[in-house]
């Protein structure tokens, strides 16, 4: 049967685990048994009403010398899409799009379409409201993860986070922005600092 969120394949993963349908590299990993398969266990829901989404849009032009090569354009400028939720309760949620899919377009589908679909809805029914494959949607999605941190007093990475201790730092990638041909020679996007 297909699994519509990610809490559902947890339990399934964790129902089938215990029935022995897993492979044995995988029952007998080192996963404690109170393991977290849910990024609602000892979350309670609360009663937040969103009042308001705003999409702002930012672009830095970068100077001649810092502009970069990807693939088979020049980038001469670098962008964030960020999608701001307002609450009854004064929390407000961030969370950032990709800007690739056209900035001006996503912020009128954010105006349009999100902004009164989300209009008195409660972040945390954030599984059933983010259901959607358009880009704009992913920000909306951190946003309102981010606005059920801020209520439970947790990092939002430690909500979404399953079984064991959690790394609060983030890990680099160096994905691109390089100013050199990287894909002739790709080594050199690893660095010896990491």
């Amino acid at each position: 049967m297909y699994t519509n969120n990610r809490r559902d394949f947890l339990k399934k993963s964790a129902l089938a685990a215990g029935a022995g349908m897993l492979p044995a590299r995988i029952r007998q990993s080192n996963v404690p048994q109170t393991a977290r398969y849910s990024p609602w266990e000892g979350i309670s829901r609360e009663d937040v009403k969103i009042t308001d989404v705003k999409a702002t849009l930012l672009s830095f032009k970068l100077p001649n010398d810092q502009q970069w090569v990807s693939s088979k354009f020049l980038v001469p400028k670098t962008d964030a899409f960020l999608v701001e939720i307002f609450t009854d309760q004064g929390v407000v949620g961030i969370g950032e799009s990709s800007p690739y899919r056209g900035m001006e377009r996503m912020k009128k589908y954010v105006e349009e379409i999100i902004r009164p679909n989300l209009m008195g809805k409660n972040p945390f029914d954030v599984e059933l409201l983010t259901a959607s494959s358009e880009t704009a949607w992913a920000g909306v999605d951190v946003a309102l993860w981010d606005i059920i941190g801020k209520v439970n007093n947790k990092p939002v990475y430690q909500l979404l986070a399953g079984e064991g201790d959690t790394d609060a730092h983030i890990h680099m990638y160096a994905s691109g922005g390089g100013q050199f041909a990287w894909y002739d020679n790709p080594n050199q996007l690893i660095s010896s600092d990491a």
